[in-house]
């Protein structure tokens, strides 16, 4: 997988606790569907084992934009905890998508519409499909198979939008 490359070369990231105030979800979150007792099953073991492994941010003017941790930052929300651990890497727009989609694919949790979507909304920064689908880590085949639920009739496509 080329997600090595979506960072610009760094000698170090920052590795650093920040308020939870300052950070935004990120906009390019293929996940749609966040689970309230999945994110409470979170808080909890948070709460009880601590964070296993700090979130991912990208900073913006004064504030940070969640790369990669949105589910953990919410569980900390969810704690009224103040601040969270997290390692803030300088990428650009392109690659903060790209990051937070093979991210989440790897997660195995994200239904097949969801990824799709994601893919749609980045797949003009790309040349081709083939760059596309090696960037995000999966070969074409599925990529397509990911972008077939655009020919899916309206009313499907609803259903999905609210139930993914």
């Amino acid at each position: 997988m080329l997600l090595a490359n979506c960072f610009q070369t760094e000698s170090k990231a920052k590795h650093l606790y920040i308020p939870v105030d300052l950070i935004d979800p990120n906009p390019h979150q293929p996940r749609t569907d966040f689970s309230d007792e999945s994110l409470v099953q979170l808080a909890q073991s948070i709460n009880e084992n601590g964070m296993l492994q700090p979130i991912i941010v990208g900073k913006f003017g004064d504030r940070y934009q969640i790369i990669v941790g949105e589910r953990r930052w919410r569980a900390h929300l969810i704690l009224n905890k103040k601040t969270i651990e997290a390692i803030v890497r300088t990428v650009d727009d392109q690659s903060h998508a790209i990051f937070a989609l093979a991210e989440n694919i790897a997660r195995e949790d994200l239904s097949d519409y969801e990824i799709g979507k994601a893919i749609r909304s980045i797949e003009d920064n790309f040349p081709n499909k083939k760059d596309l689908a090696a960037m995000i880590g999966i070969n074409r085949t599925d990529m397509y198979r990911y972008l077939a639920f655009d020919s899916l009739p309206d009313f499907i496509l609803n259903d999905l939008d609210t139930n993914p």
